[in-house]
């Protein structure tokens, strides 16, 4: 039985020979195909955004306003984010189950203390990095003639080393319990390796980047009490970013240099990824395989991390009138392909 049902409203789509990769393509291809036909192939996105990611997105937001405006006002950021955050969710609570909408309102507690707390702990990195125009939301193309396709990215901040003027990429990622283990794979990142080489590659683009600055923070992991208030629980997290006692706990930064050995290895990685995808075209067409079924799924991925895949409902279910409800498709220009 197929798992695209007959009524059904999104436009059906072939898979393109010549494809548009990105980090989150390479990484969700090698993690599970099917995921990747619905993600990449078909365009289709849900329209709730997971609830770890939203938190992500607005502390990249706060930081980057921070920065942007010389490490000053962080206080008037941090509450204007999380005022407008919590407007926007309540308009928007049909698509979460209760679970994840309780998960999503008591982490907006967090956001605040995060915030304010990573400002007090690097106050003094106006005095170290330089955030000019042309820093942020860096994006980079390039053109891979042999076998033939595109990678492309944005990277959020690409700002200078002021003794050495050179640029560095500054990548943050907020972590619930970090450990020896996750820093010591640093250097494998898939993430930053890809931005490194893009950026590196793209012969209009000026920044050339080999340094990394990984700013690691830590979610915090206190419960609301059953008698506290929304407005003390708020500011009990706050309190505890910002004692400087936590602050060793809360905040970590490591900085990598990237050699060009390392860039070989992603360069070669992203290569026989994309062989990796073409072989799989040639199969499915020689084997006459259609659709989802044609891209295997990987179970083991679908609660990684202990949360559900956005596409598990999809995979189980199959895409009918009631499942598109909660997913939106992206444009598809058949000129450039996807």
């Amino acid at each position: 039985m197929s798992l695209i049902k007959s009524h059904q409203p999104f436009e059906l789509r072939e898979p393109p020979k010549k494809l548009k990769w990105s980090v989150s393509r390479l990484k969700v291809f090698r993690l599970c195909k099917r995921k990747f036909y619905w993600s990449t192939i078909l365009g289709l996105r849900p329209k709730a955004t997971e609830p770890p990611l939203i938190i992500g997105a607005i502390c990249h937001e706060g930081l980057a306003k921070w920065y942007n405006g010389g490490c000053r006002g962080m206080e008037v950021i941090a509450k204007q984010l999380v005022k407008h955050w919590t407007r926007v969710l309540k308009k928007t609570p049909k698509f979460y189950d209760q679970d994840d909408y309780d998960s999503i309102m008591s982490s907006l507690a967090t956001v605040e203390g995060m915030l304010l707390g990573y400002a007090q702990y690097y106050n003094t990195d106006k005095t170290l990095w330089q955030f000019r125009s042309g820093s942020a939301e860096v994006e980079f193309r390039v053109s891979v003639n042999k076998p033939g396709f595109e990678f492309r990215g944005r990277v959020d901040w690409v700002p200078c080393d002021k003794k050495s003027s050179k640029a560095v990429i500054f990548e943050h990622k907020f972590l619930g319990n970090p450990n020896e283990a996750y820093s010591e794979r640093l250097p494998l990142d898939t993430e930053v390796r890809g931005y490194i080489w893009g950026l590196r590659n793209d012969p209009n683009c000026k920044l050339k980047p080999t340094k990394v600055v990984y700013n690691i923070i830590r979610k915090c992991k206190l419960r609301k009490r059953s008698s506290e208030s929304s407005e003390a629980f708020r500011d009990r997290i706050k309190n505890d970013y910002l004692k400087a006692a936590r602050h060793d706990f809360y905040f970590k930064r490591e900085i990598l240099t990237f050699n060009p050995e390392d860039l070989e290895s992603f360069e070669r990685d992203l290569v026989l990824t994309n062989e990796e995808y073409l072989s799989h075209l040639h199969t499915i067409s020689r084997l006459e395989f259609t659709g989802p079924e044609a891209w295997p799924c990987h179970d083991a991925v679908c609660d990684q991390y202990h949360r559900s895949c956005p596409y598990l409902e999809l995979c189980v279910s199959g895409l009918d009138l009631g499942t598109a409800h909660f997913y939106e498709q992206g444009t598809y220009n058949k000129r450039s392909q996807i």
